[in-house]
């Protein structure tokens, strides 16, 4: 019998149904478990960087607002202090290396690992913050990675 004697049967065949379930769920997958690992960072733009952020550290909780009219105010609470700490100043937006909000006269509250720094408080200097939004399979919120642990998150 050659092959074009074989007789040849009517729809497809549950194989090629099956092999073709398989590459979508594979590709889903897939597509998922790098969306987890590897996230997308995407640029904003500086309409949309106004709002509060919030960094939960080790020992402490930092709040950041940043306000239309480039000021901003960080608050510093933590059951190490007596009281909250605040402080304010301005900020800028470079665009010069990525999006970047620039602040003077802020405090670096944390260490690299998350602690309280033990003269955040009266070390004031010019902080430099990339801010990117992180994406899988939907838009997720806008972060300031001041450390890429800890970074302040957009909550409103």
């Amino acid at each position: 019998m050659t092959v074009a004697e074989v007789p040849r049967r009517a729809g497809t065949p549950l194989g090629a149904v099956i092999c073709a379930l398989l590459v979508i769920v594979t590709g889903v997958v897939g597509v998922g478990l790098s969306a987890r690992f590897a996230w997308v960072r995407l640029h904003p733009r500086e309409s949309q960087v106004y709002g509060v952020y919030v960094a939960n550290y080790q020992d402490a909780k930092e709040t950041m607002a940043l306000n239309r009219d480039h000021t901003f105010r960080q608050d510093v609470e933590s059951e190490l202090l007596p009281q909250p700490i605040h402080n304010s100043g301005t900020w800028s937006w470079s665009q010069k290396y990525g999006a970047t909000i620039e602040l003077r006269e802020c405090m670096i509250v944390a260490d690299v690992s998350g602690y309280l720094r033990p003269d955040f408080w009266t070390n004031r200097q010019l902080c430099f913050y990339p801010v990117e939004r992180e994406v899988a399979f939907i838009f997720g919120p806008l972060t300031l990675f001041s450390n890429e642990d800890y970074p302040l998150t957009k909550v409103k």
